[in-house]
């Protein structure tokens, strides 16, 4: 699925909506501090991508301090346009989850992308947490070196 949306004005109003959902919380959630960190694509990266693989983008997420939820995974290119990706489980802490998103490899182009994660986070407080990094997307070299004995 494709759609055009601005980068900034997504995140903006996926948490708008999210926190207007529930403007009060259980007493279990105050002491809670929901985190998400890429594992492959962290936060103002440089990375490679081989345009030459038909397989589909992916990326590793963790999780902690949040509820037994599910995070919506959003893939968005350098053009605002964004792709749907898997559902992640957020518990348990620190369990690397896969998300597959609906772009393949040879789809991808230089640029600024960002992953975005969102959930309702159980009954507590929603998140919002959105990755920037940059792909260079190229034909991968691969250089064979055969060392010679004198």
């Amino acid at each position: 699925m494709k759609s055009f949306v601005f980068q900034s004005a997504v995140a903006s109003s996926l948490l708008s909506y999210a926190l207007a959902q529930s403007d009060t919380y259980p007493d279990y959630c105050y002491n809670t501090n929901c985190q998400s960190y890429g594992i492959d694509f962290q936060n103002g990266g440089t990375y490679f991508q081989n345009i030459l693989s038909t397989d589909p983008f992916t990326a590793l997420e963790t999780f902690t301090g949040c509820q037994n939820d599910t995070s919506f995974n959003v893939l968005i290119d350098p053009d605002g346009y964004q792709y749907d990706c898997t559902k992640t489980n957020m518990q348990p802490d620190s369990l690397p989850e896969l998300t597959t998103c609906s772009l393949n490899k040879n789809q991808l182009w230089s640029g600024d992308w960002s992953v975005l994660a969102y959930s309702n986070n159980g009954e507590c407080q929603p998140i919002n947490f959105e990755r920037d990094f940059v792909l260079n997307v190229a034909t991968q070299a691969t250089l064979t070196v055969t060392p010679t004995g004198k």
